[in-house]
């Protein structure tokens, strides 16, 4: 079996372990999509890099719908809001499975923050989300401001996906421009991944004083 074949078996297993209740309509998915929906449904915890836009596991009605209505080009079998909407509450589920929801660390750059998707009324919405999420047992976010400057991973948003067997090592997802996604699994490239995911963690505001900026960035901006 040569590379191609192998990494084809691989998808396909995972395709198939992956309980299809978890993920309706998964055929209709791109793939790579489909995998990391996948992976996620079996996660127990969950790192996210997000240097643009609010990660899709915070993501509000209004967002998601702004984000498709302008996703015509690079994704035009994926745009429309109302199946964009309904992917993205089925999808964040897993935030709140019982008995055991994901545990979700977001870092997000201040320019995801500030960015207006759907105009002020959805991005209040937006933010009041987050601040409300945040408080979560299972959920930690942190934000990364403009003053940090330069930092490992701002090309692209990252997901780094752990798993609570003890032999199954992590995998890293990363967003790709018209909306795909690549996966890492070789050890030695996850384990850079982890490592640029603590160095950008470093650099964050601590979590109570990232709720407080949120708050002032929501009430001051008009």
């Amino acid at each position: 079996m040569d590379r191609a074949e192998r990494e084809k078996a691989i998808e396909v297993y995972h395709l198939a372990e992956a309980a299809t209740a978890e993920i309706s309509d998964a055929e209709s998915l791109p793939k790579a999509y489909a995998r990391l929906r996948a992976d996620e449904s079996e996660a127990s915890r969950a790192r996210t890099v997000d240097t643009v836009l609010i990660p899709g596991l915070l993501q509000t009605t209004g967002y998601v719908a702004a984000l498709s209505e302008r996703s015509r080009i690079l994704s035009p079998s994926h745009w429309e809001a109302d199946r964009a909407t309904a992917e993205r509450r089925e999808r964040q589920a897993v935030l709140t499975r019982k008995p055991h929801p994901l545990e979700l660390h977001a870092l997000i750059d201040e320019a995801a923050i500030r960015r207006r998707l759907g105009g002020t009324a959805a991005w209040r919405e937006q933010l009041d989300h987050l601040l409300t999420m945040s408080e979560a047992e299972n959920i930690t976010i942190q934000v990364l401001p403009f003053v940090a400057g330069a930092y490992e991973t701002m090309v692209s948003q990252l997901l780094i996906l752990s798993f609570p067997e003890a032999d199954e090592p992590d995998s890293v997802h990363m967003d790709l421009q018209g909306g795909g996604t690549s996966t890492v699994e070789d050890e030695d490239d996850v384990k850079r991944f982890s490592d640029a995911w603590l160095d950008v963690q470093q650099q964050c505001l601590p979590a109570d004083e990232s709720r407080r900026f949120i708050r002032e960035v929501r009430d001051s901006e008009h």
